[in-house]
């Protein structure tokens, strides 16, 4: 029985592994993938951001309907009894800083009524703010009658 040890040493050629080409490309995938996740991301997180102020400004448009809902036709009418501009934070809990909401409402004769031009009264509310370096605005319209719910709470 013969038994015979080689050291033979495998050819370069044989070794299995990745080529400088194969992970050049491979970085470049990985590189684009992280950059357009970070991209993904920023953006995201301003669509968010965005749709939150949007939120707030609704809720605060709604509140000054809400209290326009309350008046009576009398102190709807009077000048200077419904205040024309106020300001709302983002956060109510914010006492300085922050996100400050500008609003205007104005309250005129409704168009377009018909036979009813004396009893209905136009309220709109719009408000603005500035979110970054973008200038944003929002409105509201709705109309309020002389014999609407307010005759029903006083």
């Amino acid at each position: 029985m013969k038994i015979s040890w080689t050291n033979k040493v495998p050819s370069r050629a044989s070794i299995p592994g990745f080529t400088m080409v194969e992970t050049c490309v491979a970085v470049a995938v990985v590189g684009v993938f992280i950059v357009s996740l970070c991209g993904g991301l920023a953006m995201g997180t301003g669509i968010i951001r965005s749709s939150r102020e949007r939120q707030r400004a609704t809720q605060v448009m709604v509140e000054k309907f809400e209290m326009i809902r309350l008046y009576t036709w009398a102190q709807i009418n009077s000048n200077g009894f419904v205040p024309t501009t106020f300001s709302a934070p983002f956060d109510p809990k914010q006492t300085n800083g922050g996100l400050v909401y500008n609003g205007r409402l104005s309250i005129s004769s409704a168009t377009n009524t018909g036979a009813y031009k004396d009893d209905l009264r136009q309220v709109t509310v719009q408000l603005t703010w500035t979110s970054g370096s973008l200038v944003a605005t929002q409105s509201m319209t709705s109309l309020v009658a002389r014999y609407g719910m307010q005759n029903y709470i006083y």
